[in-house]
């Protein structure tokens, strides 16, 4: 179980992470970070993504636009994920 103090250092070391433009080992380090209900929302929401900025309703959608549009609703690991495949 983690504690507040280590789940708050894992975020704040999350964001630092995200500020750089992310290698493969730095992304694949923040997607094993999730937990089995952040991957499942994860897979749903790149799922989400490719269905929209394909779509010929949505034309012009980005993936950055799908994102942005799931507003506060995910969890920060979540979001830091997201933003890193997206980037």
């Amino acid at each position: 179980m983690v504690g507040p103090s280590q789940e708050a250092a894992r975020l704040e070391s999350s964001k630092r992470l995200a500020k750089d433009v992310m290698q493969k080992a730095e992304r694949d380090h923040v997607l094993t970070r999730l937990s089995p209900a952040e991957r499942d929302q994860f897979r749903r929401i790149i799922e989400d993504m490719r269905t929209r900025t394909r779509s010929v309703s949505d034309h012009g959608v980005t993936a950055r636009q799908v994102l942005v549009s799931q507003g506060d609703v995910l969890s920060p690991p979540l979001r830091l994920a997201l933003e890193a495949v997206v980037a």
